[in-house]
């Protein structure tokens, strides 16, 4: 890969737009700084022989032309003496002598560079010459004698080597804490044969790229966000061949310009601080080409993602500012995302300085500084993320009075915090004298304790968890109650006085007085700000665990979870949006505060051409939100619907239940909008029971959903003399849940999506429900999924028609009866014509869930059936449990006679016309279909048995006979002829009590006891 990319080339990957400007920035930028001090340390490649002019001739060119204002600087004035006595005549350029100074000494090692060559004493060594001058950027080519030693292995020698270049970057460091390294991996020499045999220039051949290797480890080996280290890469691309003179070492003079070309590059970019990305060739992080110089970021090294390029950068893991790389600056309209948690390092900036977008799939973590500008941070994927502003403070200790600790107190320690704002302390580090329980406490200035935990510390040195929630004040102390363990951190630094605690409070002094501290190392919780926050999750979750600032808008898309953390707080400068469209809703659920000084707007996607129950999210909203949409709501005294039309400012009531129905001659399948204040905490909504009604939607209220998120229906919501039952309108089909977790029509769940209405039922005239916030969760589910049915005997019977669904189902419970059972029973909503409608009768009333009585054997239960068309349809058997292995279910056609052993044979095919008897059914529960008591008695296919107050005769077809009822005293109540009929009801009227049935034809005769309830 080539390394001599010119600036101002298309090859550099960036706009030449955009390069006039970073340009012309630069020279700004260097020009009115005072003078930047360059030294160039290495060996003869540096130096250079006085037949070549070296590198450094060509780079000072390069500085001049670029208007740097710069000084080489070293102890060195010339090349190495071979035939001009060093100096290879270095021509003027643009009226200038060539700057000569450096530190290239010819044949020395990095050893001899730290300590000074023995042969050599008058050239001394690094330290003593960094006292004569205090460079600002220094260029090392160095390792290359080093690299020439014979008789050891690859290992030791690369180990041996690279230990010293550490070390020439801490004697470096130690002059200049600032200075700016560009450490060059080195160039590459030809294989060498010396004196016949393989030589010491072959291992050196060998050993170059294993050395260039370890040399990439320098800026995460050596870290230090005041002293950048660039690795500069003077290997790849350097051609052995063309780029050297013919000893194979040391570069021509097209190899010179080549060594040139990258570190004036490398001199650019360090002076801008940042690593330029050009997305030259794909949106890869990682991938070297994207990168300015074909440079890597690396540790120590900072960012800048420009406003024009080609691809923008992906970061796949977590990006953490001050591993990865040092600050990142972003500028123009530039894009980021990151593929995994984004974290800001402590002492780290992150900064926006335009329209700025930030995507990140993972955890945002910020240690250290999040500059927003007018950025928009945008929480994608489909995994959870959280949002937390995590601080870390450590301290030393000042004492003015000499012998630190004055005293073995037994109250043991604590420091002195002033505290500007509320903030979590997550943990303190300790130091403790042996091992055991300790008491961290949180306390007022007279001692009065707020908050306490009681932990285990081992011996020494450990990190002790508080969450500690820290209040406002001047003068609060954070202690142990034990003189043996104090507040520790392990360093030489002396704070000042205040020191501060980010920017929510500060350490002002210990239990020692104001001007004694102790060691300390604190992290807390403060807050996070944003400008634009948007939330573009799928089916999961944002949640903050701090405080947030969103100082633009706050955007949650559809499908989109937004969770604010307990006892957190959300400010809004600009508008909250809830946005909604055919594949869901947006959620939030706010278990803390937030504050909106803007707009809040929920959206509701409504489809045409079918009624929805709806309920408003916000306070404040007005029927005005359904403008050209039909809206009515429900009155329970007399069963009606009230159309609301007009005026357009009629509140729309929390937690009140509406119909809505979208015409395509209006609006068509539309997205309306919510404005108000969101809906937080417990709701309550007004129910109504009419006790002088009769009609059978008596009770029945419709309700709604108050929250931007869904809701959970069971056991813990608080209700008195309500109905268990839920009930949603899906799709022209009712669907329910009961508390229990019995489910009606597909209602697997008991989830109620935001801005839902429901049914519910009241019981009497002081019936109360509460909507429990805490029940709220995300959900934006389209199809629920199936859970398991209830243990008791059940059957359910089904029936589709025209891609729409309905059910009826009988449950046996031992604490309900054959009459209607208020908190069990779920009387019948009917659905559409175009659906099917099917339910049990009992008293008079239609049922979709009938409870009934425990004992379920020869138990008789009408069922109904209606639809809009006449045609050929079905009644499936979907779900029959928990019934003994004897009983059988079946079901009686009335009208054709036919009887059909559900059990076996869960389906059954009829024909039906509207005109038809809705009651078109009969449910048998029997341990066999014959009933006969006395299996001599049977003969024929006869089967005799009751149901209430009805007694059955079952005949085969085109059998006729007499059927005689006597009572147990033997008197005959009741008498009638059949005729080729194969199923005879005949309603007993003499009371509860067993009776004889007997059947008498020409072939047959039949006794059965039977018993009328």
């Amino acid at each position: 890969m080539n390394k001599t990319i010119i600036l101002n080339s298309v090859r550099f990957g960036i706009k030449k737009s955009w390069l006039l400007i970073l340009v012309a920035f630069l020279f700004e930028m260097n020009s009115s700084k005072a003078q930047i001090k360059i030294v160039q340390i290495g060996n003869s490649i540096t130096k250079t022989i006085d037949t070549t002019y070296s590198y450094r001739y060509n780079l000072w060119k390069k500085l001049i032309d670029d208007g740097l204002n710069f000084d080489f600087v070293g102890t060195q004035n010339l090349g190495h003496s071979y035939i001009n006595g060093g100096d290879p005549g270095w021509p003027d350029y643009l009226g200038q002598p060539f700057d000569r100074d450096h530190e290239g000494h010819y044949g020395w090692k990095a050893r001899h560079i730290l300590a000074g060559h023995p042969q050599v004493p008058s050239e001394d060594s690094l330290s003593a010459w960094l006292q004569t001058y205090v460079p600002d950027i220094a260029l090392v080519h160095l390792g290359h004698n080093d690299l020439k030693e014979y008789g050891s292995t690859h290992t030791t020698v690369i180990n041996r080597t690279y230990n010293r270049l550490r070390q020439v970057v801490d004697t470096l460091r130690q002059y200049h804490p600032n200075i700016i390294i560009l450490f060059a991996k080195i160039i590459p020499t030809r294989y060498y044969y010396y004196n016949g045999t393989d030589s010491i220039y072959t291992n050196q051949w060998i050993r170059i790229p294993l050395l260039n290797d370890r040399i990439e480890d320098l800026p995460s080996d050596r870290y230090d966000p005041n002293s950048p280290i660039w690795i500069v890469d003077q290997y790849t691309g350097f051609d052995t061949i063309t780029d050297l003179v013919i000893d194979g070492i040391h570069p021509n003079e097209l190899g010179e310009e080549k060594m040139a070309q990258i570190f004036f590059d490398a001199i650019k970019m360090s002076l801008l601080g940042a690593g330029i990305w050009t997305g030259a060739t794909s949106d890869d992080w990682n991938t070297k080409s994207n990168w300015s110089l074909n440079l890597k970021p690396t540790r120590g090294i900072s960012v800048i993602i420009p406003p024009i390029a080609n691809y923008w950068p992906q970061y796949s893991g977590s990006l953490e500012l001050g591993v990865v790389c040092n600050s990142i600056t972003m500028t123009g309209n530039s894009e980021l995302s990151v593929i995994g948690d984004l974290i800001i390092g402590q002492n780290q900036t992150l900064s926006s300085n335009g329209l700025n977008v930030i995507n990140v799939e993972g955890d945002w973590i910020n240690h250290g500084t999040f500059n927003t500008g007018s950025s928009n941070v945008n929480f994608i994927g489909t995994s959870n993320s959280e949002i937390s502003a995590v601080g870390s403070m450590g301290g030393g200790q000042v004492t003015i009075t000499s012998g630190g600790y004055s005293s073995d107190t037994s109250e043991g320690r604590y420091v002195n915090i002033a505290c500007y704002e509320p903030f979590m302390l997550i943990s303190a580090k300790v130091k403790a004298d042996g091992g055991k329980n300790r008491n961290f406490y949180w306390a007022f200035s007279d001692g009065t304790v707020q908050e306490q935990v009681n932990v285990y510390v081992p011996d020494g040195e450990s990190r002790v968890t508080l969450n500690f929630d820290i209040t406002t004040g001047v003068d609060h102390r954070l202690g142990v109650s034990t003189h043996d363990c104090d507040l520790y951190y392990s360093t030489n630094s002396i704070p000042p006085e205040d020191f501060q605690i980010g920017n929510v409070g500060a350490v002002t002094g210990s239990y020692l007085g104001e001007n004694n501290y102790y060691y300390y190392d604190l992290e807390f919780l403060c807050p996070e700000s944003f400008y634009d926050l948007t939330v573009s999750k799928s089916n999961k979750s944002l949640s903050t665990n701090c405080d947030l600032n969103v100082l633009g808008n706050l955007t949650i898309k559809s499908e989109s979870f937004f969770t604010n953390g307990e006892d957190n707080t959300i400010d809004v400068t600009g508008d909250v949006l809830l946005e909604a469209d055919a594949t869901g809703m947006a959620s939030y659920l706010d278990n803390g505060t937030t504050n909106v000084n803007g707009t809040t707007s929920v959206q509701q996607y409504i489809t045409s051409e079918r009624w929805h129950y709806v309920s408003p999210p916000v306070s404040g909203a007005t029927i005005n939100t359904y403008y050209d949409i039909y809206l009515k709501k429900w009155n329970e005294p007399d069963s009606t619907w009230t159309y609301l039309v007009e005026p357009v400012t009629i509140p729309m009531n929390v937690t009140q239940g509406y119909g809505v129905w979208a015409t395509d001659m209006y609006t068509g399948t539309t997205t309306v909008t919510y404005t108000g204040t969101l809906n937080t905490g417990d709701k309550s909504p007004t129910l109504s029971y009419t006790p002088a009604v009769t009609h059978l939607s008596k009770g029945f209220n419709l309700i709604g959903n108050p929250y931007p998120c869904a809701l959970d229906w069971n056991s813990n919501w608080s209700m008195t003399d309500m109905s268990g039952w839920m009930v949603v309108y899906d799709n022209g089909v009712y669907r329910g849940q009961h508390t229990d977790g019995t489910d009606y029509n597909g209602k697997t769940d008991g989830i109620i999506p935001s801005t839902q209405g429901w049914w519910v039922r009241a019981l009497n005239a002081g019936a109360s429900l509460t909507i429990p916030a805490s029940e709220r969760l995300h959900n934006t589910q389209t199809f629920y999924k199936d859970t398991d049915d209830t243990n008791y005997p059940m059957v359910r019977l089904e029936s589709e028609i025209n891609g729409h669904t309905d059910e009826a189902a009988v449950i046996f419970h031992p604490e309900c009866t054959p009459g209607f059972d208020w908190y069990y029973d779920l009387s019948k909503f009917n659905n559409i014509d175009e659906a099917p409608n099917l339910y049990t009768i009992a008293a008079g009333d239609n049922y979709a869930v009938n409870f009934y009585e425990e004992e379920y054997l020869d138990v008789v239960i009408p069922v109904g059936f209606r639809t809009g068309e006449e045609g050929l349809y079905s009644v499936t058997a979907s779900n029959i449990s928990n019934f003994n292995e004897e009983t059988s279910v079946y079901l009686e056609d009335i009208k054709t006679g036919t009887v059909t052993n559900l059990t076996e044979t869960p389906k059954y095919e009829f024909t039906y016309d509207p005109l038809d008897d809705e009651y078109r059914f009969n449910l048998h529960f029997k341990e066999s279909w014959y009933g006969i008591e006395d299996q001599d008695q049977y003969a024929g296919n006869i089967n005799i048995y009751s149901a209430k107050d009805f007694v059955y005769i079952v005949t085969p077809e085109m059998e006729s006979g007499d059927v005689y009822i006597f009572d147990v005293l033997g008197q005959e109540i009741e008498s009638k002829r059949i005729s080729e009929s194969n199923l005879t009801k005949i309603r007993i009227t003499s009371g509860i009590a067993y009776y004889l049935v007997k059947f008498q034809s020409d072939k047959f005769l039949v006794t059965k006891k039977v018993f009328i309830r």
